[in-house]
C-alpha cells in the first residue's frame, strides 16, 4: 500500500505526521483501511479525528483502530458501503468504550446497533 509506505517513511518528519484522517466515500476495503490506520501507528504521531464515511468496515479495521483509539478525540463512522454484521459492531463499541478515554465526540450511523447488548455498553 503506497500511503502506508509513505506514512513510515515519513515517521519522523513531524510536519508530516498525520492528525486528522478522512476517507470519505472512497470505496475502500476493510483491509486497505487496516492498512491506512497500521501506517498512521507506525508514524509514532497522534491521530486525533477520524472521519470514516461510505466505506467499508469489518474485523481488521476494527482491530487497527484499537492501538491507535487511545489518542482519538472524535470518531465519526457513517454510512458504511457494506452492511456490518453484529459481532463487528460490538467489537467497534468494546474498542470505543475500552479504549476511547480522549473521546470527546462520537457520530455513528449505519453500523447495526440493533442489538440491546451493544447499545447497553454505551450508556
Amino acid at each position: 500500500n503506497i500511503l502506508k509506505e509513505f506514512m513510515i517513511k515519513t515517521k519522523n518528519v513531524v510536519s508530516q505526521q498525520i492528525e486528522t484522517l478522512i476517507v470519505d466515500n472512497c470505496f475502500i476495503s476493510d483491509r486497505n483501511f487496516a492498512m491506512i490506520l497500521e501506517g498512521i501507528r507506525e508514524q509514532k504521531g497522534i491521530l486525533r479525528k477520524i472521519i470514516f464515511t461510505g466505506n467499508k468496515l469489518g474485523r481488521l479495521g476494527v482491530q487497527a483502530l484499537y492501538p491507535i483509539m487511545s489518542n482519538i478525540k472524535e470518531i465519526y463512522i457513517n454510512n458504511l458501503s457494506s452492511s456490518i454484521n453484529r459481532n463487528i459492531s460490538r467489537d467497534l463499541i468494546n474498542t470505543i468504550i475500552e479504549k476511547g478515554n480522549s473521546l470527546q465526540r462520537i457520530r455513528l450511523s449505519n453500523v447495526n446497533l440493533d442489538d440491546d447488548s451493544i447499545v447497553s455498553q454505551l450508556i
